[in-house]
């Protein structure tokens, strides 16, 4: 009698095994959802950056990440750091920022010039550093 309890449990769970259905695979596995608005959708192409500096002062820092600093002119319109800025993070020691900017491709380059500038003849960071960052405006995962 027991055995057949056993065998009669085990088929009825084995039936009523339910097959979860495979998740939606992304297959760009290295991408950053960003605010549409913050996606240059033009031919030029968006570039997205990440950026790590140690400036010299506080106030140099301030000035740089300034929402209303001007930091190029792209097809004969002026833009300013509040354009293309995604976020930044000042949680740390000194005068120490982090920020991310996307935008159109030839204004990016150009603003990554001038920050490179400023750390080669040491007039505006003692440390510099960069990265490419593969964003993706939130249309592009349907939402």
């Amino acid at each position: 009698m027991m055995k057949l309890v056993i065998v009669s449990f085990s088929i009825l769970i084995s039936l009523s095994t339910v097959y979860a259905q495979a998740p939606e695979i992304v297959e760009d596995e290295n991408i950053e959802i960003v605010a549409d608005q913050l996606y240059w959708w033009e031919s030029e192409g968006n570039l997205g950056v990440s950026i790590s500096a140690k400036f010299n002062s506080h106030e140099q820092m301030y000035e740089s990440l300034s929402l209303t600093k001007k930091i190029g002119t792209f097809k004969s319109e002026e833009w300013v750091l509040g354009d293309i800025l995604v976020s930044v993070d000042l949680n740390a020691n000194g005068a120490v920022a982090s920020w991310s900017v996307s935008g159109p491709e030839p204004l990016i380059s150009e603003y990554l010039k001038d920050l490179e500038a400023g750390y080669k003849d040491r007039s505006l960071f003692y440390v510099f550093q960069y990265g490419h960052v593969n964003y993706k405006p939130t249309a592009y995962l349907g939402c």
